[in-house]
């Protein structure tokens, strides 16, 4: 309770203070006001609005899966598909990145919940973006490992320490990095990645030494 209180009190009032200010500017503007300057500051409104949302979004899936309401709808589909929805879904923090892609050929097909399963890859994009440099690379790979589809999301900014490679799944956690953001991301991974009956694990050499994502996905038989 004390730490949703924080993450409230800070990820939702920030934006919020934000934009009633650009728009307590904007409504003040006479009709002379430069055409550049108001752009600015309804740009300024958007982004603002669209980190509010995301953040209202993760509470509200992480209320979902604490309820045991997140039933995934389970259907055939083909992992390259989902992972370009994740990268279009992440366009925005991945702006101005190399992006490394490499899809094993002949992977098979996946029995999952491609929503679910799209939105916890889009998460870990989002979290490999916040904590690495920017223009950094990020890459994703995918490969078949025996009887599982193993995904791997890469990045070369500030790594994970040891200690806490398995408390980035704890709600609210953001790490000694203490990048921006909700500390969600990877809780509502992990749970929307098991819920497809999947496994994700952190992996990291050390701080300032870049970290890896890794998703196990069973192959339907």
């Amino acid at each position: 309770r004390e730490a949703l209180l924080n993450s409230v009190s800070h990820d939702l009032q920030t934006p919020v203070a934000a934009i009633l200010g650009s728009a307590s500017v904007l409504e003040g503007m006479d009709e002379h006001a430069a055409p550049q300057a108001r752009r600015e500051l309804t740009t300024a409104i958007r982004s603002e609005a669209e980190r509010l949302a995301v953040h209202i979004r993760n509470v509200l899936e992480l209320s979902r899966i604490r309820a045991g309401q997140v039933a995934p709808r389970l259907e055939l589909v083909e992992l390259p598909d989902i992972v370009n929805s994740a990268l279009h879904r992440a366009e925005k923090a991945l702006a101005g990145r190399a992006l490394e892609v490499e899809l094993a050929a002949g992977l098979p097909m996946l029995r999952v919940d491609p929503f679910l399963l799209e939105h916890a890859i889009a998460n870990v994009l989002d979290n490999a973006a916040k904590f690495s440099p920017p223009g950094s690379p990020v890459g994703v790979a995918a490969r078949i490992e025996g009887a599982e589809v193993v995904l791997e999301v890469r990045d070369a900014g500030h790594g994970v320490r040891a200690e806490e490679l398995e408390r980035v799944f704890d709600a609210f956690y953001r790490g000694s990095a203490q990048a921006a953001g909700s500390g969600l991301g990877l809780a509502i991974c992990r749970a929307f990645v098991e819920a497809n009956g999947g496994t994700v694990a952190v992996l990291s050499a050390g701080e300032a030494r870049g970290t890896q994502v890794q998703i196990r996905l069973p192959i339907s038989r």
